[in-house]
C-alpha cells in the first residue's frame, strides 16, 4: 500500500491506494470518466509482480486512451 510499508491482499490495497489517490486530486472534469481510479490498483499489482516501471507506464496509458472520449 502507498506509503504505509505494510502488506494486504491485492483488493485491499487496490482500494486504499485508491482512496488516497482520488481523496483530494479533483478531477471531476476529465471527459469519459476518471482514468486516474486506475492507478492505485495498477500500483498494488505492480508490487506484487515482476513489472518495471515502463511497462506500468504503459499500462496506465493505455487506461487513459481507453477513457479518452473520441
Amino acid at each position: 500500500m502507498l506509503c504505509h510499508g505494510g502488506q494486504a491482499p491485492l483488493e485491499a490495497a487496490s482500494f486504499v491506494n485508491t482512496a488516497m489517490i482520488r481523496n483530494l486530486d479533483f478531477n471531476d472534469r476529465y471527459p469519459g470518466g476518471h482514468p486516474s481510479d486506475c492507478l492505485g490498483a495498477l500500483l498494488a499489482f505492480a508490487g506484487t509482480t515482476p513489472v518495471d516501471g515502463r511497462r506500468l507506464i504503459v499500462a496506465m496509458a493505455v487506461v487513459y486512451e481507453v477513457f479518452s472520449p473520441g
